[in-house]
């Protein structure tokens, strides 16, 4: 597979990385249809609370300077133009992108969403309801991060993947790194049974998810932000039951539109981990438009629009790296990356 965030790296340090971008940029023309979507999760400082900071996509000035790239350089459009597009019933703007913002956590209202209201910016806002105004709720993935970065002890315990050492931050980090490897390949059944064993055995309380309250949803989908369902507790949907993946869509999708009312017909897909079965799902339940995480670009006229590739946005990245796999060019080399993926699973392959 091509890793275009190393490449990307190259290019930030790399003199004249910007000028040597545009150049490129000027050369490829969009096809009609292409829409480049773009995957943040939180909008925020980076802090010490024993959260992933992996999951931090910018800071809010960081933010800021991405909006004025993409507003200078591409078209950012609304979800109901997508859909309207992909109905037939108008076309996408050259350069078209796509802003969505997964997992609703309260950084959206606090940073992001004052933002996008000055500058007038189109979103689209995927919340696992089922964490919506829980004070007790957290994410796995930031449970074993707190658990092995702020546990008092020299390694882990035995289980469930042996007694790796922590005495420095390079240890701690490699920890975490197997940790999250495993608990994304254990059956979901166990996972949070296991996580909470893991902090208890470390002495760790988990931090909590801090997702939006019903309030501030309402208050983001009354200010024109596309609200829409992202599972109710975030699971790995390729490990349940067809029933579970059901209630689990179902269920968010009709706690929505009980506090909002209309809901739009997009969905993402927790992690972007999908199979056959729950892509049926999606589709029985009405959806016309399901995002993944897979790095790609998508065509409306011919690609499956209930498997929409998106662009992750990370502080590692960077927007030189972003701007690289926009370019027009590099769906080729996507679509290859894409044959092994499929080879491989439909798993997500990107945090969390």
């Amino acid at each position: 597979m091509v890793d275009f965030s190393a490449v990307g790296r190259r290019l930030l340090q790399a003199p004249g990385a910007s000028l040597l971008l545009g150049g490129l940029e000027r050369l490829g023309t969009w096809p009609p249809g292409r829409l480049c979507t773009l995957t943040y999760h939180r909008v925020t400082e980076m802090s010490d609370d024993g959260r992933h900071p992996g999951l931090i996509s910018a800071t809010p000035v960081e933010f800021e300077q991405h909006l004025d790239v993409l507003e200078e350089r591409y078209n950012i459009v609304s979800l109901d133009m997508v859909l309207a597009a992909r109905a037939g019933r108008g076309a996408l703007p050259p350069n078209a992108v796509l802003l969505t913002f997964d997992d609703a956590v309260d950084d959206f209202v606090d940073h992001t969403l004052p933002t996008l209201l000055d500058r007038a910016v189109p979103a689209v806002l995927f919340v696992p309801t089922g964490f919506v105004d829980r004070d007790d709720a957290w994410f796995w993935w930031d449970a074993v991060h707190a658990a092995v970065m702020k546990t008092e002890r020299s390694s882990l315990p035995g289980e469930p993947i042996g007694s790796l050492p922590l005495l420095n931050d390079g240890e701690r980090s490699a920890a975490f790194g197997e940790l999250r490897n495993y608990f994304k390949q254990i059956p979901w059944s166990r996972t949070i049974a296991e996580v909470s064993e893991l902090t208890t055995a470390l002495g760790v309380v988990p931090p909590p998810a801090d997702v939006m309250g019903w309030a501030d949803v309402r208050k983001a989908a009354e200010a024109g932000i596309a609200v829409c369902p992202h599972t109710r507790t975030h699971p790995h949907l390729d490990q349940l039951g067809i029933d579970e993946v059901r209630g689990e869509i179902a269920g968010s999708l009709d706690d929505l539109r009980e506090h909002l009312g209309t809901v739009p017909s997009a969905f993402a897909y927790p992690s972007g981990q999908w199979t056959p079965d729950v892509r049926a799902v999606v589709d029985e339940l009405g959806f016309e438009l399901a995002f993944t995480t897979r790095r790609a670009a998508h065509d409306l006229g011919s690609a499956d629009p209930l498997l929409i590739g998106r662009f992750n946005v990370s502080r590692r990245t960077g927007m030189n790296a972003l701007r690289l796999q926009m370019l027009p060019w590099s769906d080729r080399l996507q679509r290859s990356d894409h044959r092994v993926h499929a080879v491989e699973g439909a798993r997500g392959s990107l945090m969390p």
